[in-house]
């Protein structure tokens, strides 16, 4: 089976149509489907679900897509490696990072590592997102949280628990309730509204703010966590933050610690066989700033 085959498969997968494969890819539409057409012929199954609009694996197509990520990215890592051996250039260490952790954690952790060590390049995405390229190899450590829906058990990653991140309320530095360092209970923003970024950090806010008995107004809904603070900051919310992204919040918003928090936890992800050389130093770094976050 042709590498291109499955580079198409994967592409396909991912955009969810021929089309939009084909223009990623450069290819016609019409090679698009001659390749799928071939991986299908060569496996015996069909692997596309044809829908009215775009398409999606099928049960088949599910169970070889991990195997065609993974047959991919290694295929791309080979040349990348050639191509920086040719150039005299050590391959560096991926690190993969949700935004939150690239605030300090990350940075801290960069700088704690030996000059002769390995370069590490940064790469950010999703908790879910990340441990998928951790299992293809495309990145070599992941920082993740279990934010709801949590992390999937699987023997191919492994695991190492960084901290246990709490729960912090933002609201405009002109907030009622903006001073004070005292810790103050959920309850004392019940009436307000609440901004969201993040489906994991809305579930932990609605499953908090239940047990202590009420529903939160989430009324307004930014596409991503700048919005949401800027809400904050305009006065027009208040809103649930993790304490590891506090240090990288701007002027204009105070930020109250809560009494029971709730809390995610923050993991480092590798894999589980033949991780490449320096993943054991990046996640001890890890874990070492980590350490210190949590004093």
């Amino acid at each position: 089976m042709a590498l291109t085959a499955w580079r198409t498969f994967v592409a396909v997968c991912e955009a969810g149509s021929f089309t939009a494969a084909a223009e990623e890819l450069g290819y016609t539409q019409s090679a698009i489907s001659r390749q799928v057409a071939s991986l299908e012929h060569d496996l015996g199954e069909a692997l596309l679900e044809r829908l009215p609009r775009g398409v999606r694996p099928t049960a088949a197509g599910q169970a070889l897509l991990p195997h065609a990520r993974l047959l991919v990215g290694e295929a791309a890592r080979a040349r990348d490696a050639v191509r920086r051996a040719r150039a005299g250039d050590a391959v560096p260490l991926t690190l993969g990072a949700v935004p939150s952790a690239s605030v300090d954690l990350v940075p801290r952790t960069l700088r704690s590592l030996p000059a002769e060590g390995p370069r590490v390049a940064l790469r950010s995405d999703g908790s879910a997102r990340l441990h998928e390229r951790v299992r293809t190899g495309d990145v070599d450590v992941a920082v993740v949280t279990d934010y709801p829906p949590g992390l999937p058990t699987d023997p191919e990653v492994r695991r190492t628990r960084l901290l246990e991140d709490e729960m912090c309320v933002v609201l405009a530095a002109g907030h009622a309730l903006a001073a004070g360092r005292r810790r103050v209970r959920l309850t004392s923003f019940a009436d307000e509204i609440w901004a969201e970024d993040h489906p994991g950090s809305g579930s932990l806010l609605e499953r908090a703010a239940g047990r202590v008995g009420f529903e939160p107004r989430v009324e307004l809904v930014a596409g991503d966590l700048l919005g949401k603070v800027a809400l904050v900051a305009a006065g027009l919310a208040v809103a649930l933050v993790p304490a590891m992204l506090v240090p990288g919040l701007p002027a204009g918003v105070a930020v109250r610690r809560l009494v029971a928090p709730p809390t995610r936890t923050v993991y480092a992800l590798s894999r589980e066989r033949r991780p490449r050389p320096g993943v054991q130093e990046l996640t001890a770094a890890l874990v070492a700033a980590a350490s210190g976050s949590a004093r």
